[in-house]
């Protein structure tokens, strides 16, 4: 388990384990997978392993990232999502994640029962123009995962000239394009290896 200081950009590539994301103050953008979302101080998000996310933060905005692994993380049935904490829970955690007398493991216990005991889903994800024209791309391209589509082809698609559909890729994803979608290839692959 490790826990690191983020600021400004950030894609979270370390699929062997759970990531918790806390916004303490400011705003951030989170992409994750084809959804994206504006999450304010205040707010905590939890990714799994299988997920692509990626954080692009203002200057003025503060966030932690706390990686972790479960044996057994069916049996808690989490699942990635956003959660909206109170002014009470602000500042424990804030007290948490500032202290040097807890361990890394009490730190992640507290913020994990959080999480579990926070069911509710407050947070809406971002639907303008252009993050509803990314997630029509990322739907296409897991359409289109066994073939050989190229950018042009999917710029082409959703009436986008090829460098608009690189700048949306670079701005919510932090990768191109294409390595967007060779990402997405690998991962389907190592999926269906995995099921024999």
């Amino acid at each position: 388990m490790n826990i690191k200081l983020i600021s400004q950009k950030s894609v979270i590539y370390n699929k062997d384990c759970w990531n918790i994301i806390y916004v303490a103050s400011g705003e951030v953008t989170v992409t994750l997978n084809s959804s994206v979302y504006k999450v304010s101080g205040g707010s905590m998000m939890l990714v799994s392993p299988e997920d692509f996310c990626y954080i692009n933060s203002r200057e003025d905005s503060f966030h932690r990232v706390v990686g972790f692994k479960l044996e057994e993380a069916e049996d808690l049935n989490l699942q990635s999502k956003v959660l909206n904490l109170g002014t009470e829970e602000k500042e424990i955690i804030n007290t948490l994640l500032s202290t040097k007398i807890m361990s890394q493991n009490q730190i992640l216990s507290e913020l994990l029962l959080d999480i579990c005991e926070n069911t509710e889903d407050n947070i809406e994800p971002l639907n303008t123009e252009k993050t509803m024209l990314f997630k029509e791309v990322t739907i296409m391209m897991k359409r289109y995962i066994t073939s050989s589509v190229k950018a042009y082809e999917f710029a082409d698609m959703v009436d986008i000239s090829l460098s608009g559909l690189k700048r949306l890729f670079a701005k919510y994803t932090g990768v191109g394009i294409h390595d967007y979608f060779l990402m997405l290839k690998i991962n389907k692959a190592k999926e269906l290896l995995s099921l024999g």
